[in-house]
């Protein structure tokens, strides 16, 4: 075994070292396995285009974050934002700039939001947000302060301005089941369409 080829070899520092640095580098193998493991099964779980999750990875977050505010007897507020404008974007100026858009909008999205908040993006112009431990009150004030984020300053697709409308749907998830992803996405839905100020939009 081991110890007796040690033992035969005097203790051989040489060989020592060699099993030394197989092991070592059979661990950075395991490790780099692991990781690229973990890579692939988060690809589906992810927007292409903007790095978010998509509504695999939201849907999973919910039931996730619903089991939490459960847990903590917490409120939990989804907010629902509808961009409006893309096709027109598209038609004047190309498929490019309407993406070019989208990431621009989630970045402000990332930058808006807590860190806590689970952000997605659900369809090709609507973003769902995940807001835990928040009440009806503040969910307002944030529907408001990400209206005027996302839509307050025009956005800057190379060399030119483009102005999106946005419209947001704030809806609380109801606790007493398990939620369901599309029960979330229509209520908010409802709730986005049925309102004419994108500023004040909710439904408990």
């Amino acid at each position: 075994g081991f110890a007796d080829r040690l033992v035969r070899n005097h203790f051989d520092l040489e060989l020592l070292v060699r099993v030394i640095r197989g092991a070592v580098e059979r661990q950075r193998l395991l490790g780099e396995l692991v990781d690229a493991r973990r890579k692939l099964e988060e690809i589906p779980l992810k927007d292409p285009l903007t790095g978010l999750l998509n509504r695999k990875g939201i849907d999973r977050s919910l039931a996730q974050e619903a089991r939490s505010a459960q847990r903590e007897s917490q409120p939990l507020l989804a907010l629902l934002l509808g961009l409006e404008g893309l096709g027109a974007l598209e038609a004047s100026t190309g498929p490019d700039a309407r993406d070019a858009a989208i990431r621009e909008m989630e970045e402000r999205l990332r930058q808006a939001f807590r860190d806590k908040d689970v952000v997605s993006r659900v369809a090709d112009s609507e973003f769902l947000v995940l807001m835990p431990g928040t009440r009806l009150g503040e969910g307002r004030r944030t529907s408001e302060r990400i209206h005027r984020v996302l839509v307050g300053a025009p956005l800057v697709l190379y060399v030119q301005h483009a102005q999106v409308g946005l419209r947001t749907g704030l809806v609380e998830v109801p606790l007493d089941r398990s939620p369901v992803l599309e029960e979330v996405l229509d209520l908010a839905r409802r709730v986005l369409r049925s309102s004419q100020d994108p500023e004040q939009t909710e439904e408990s």
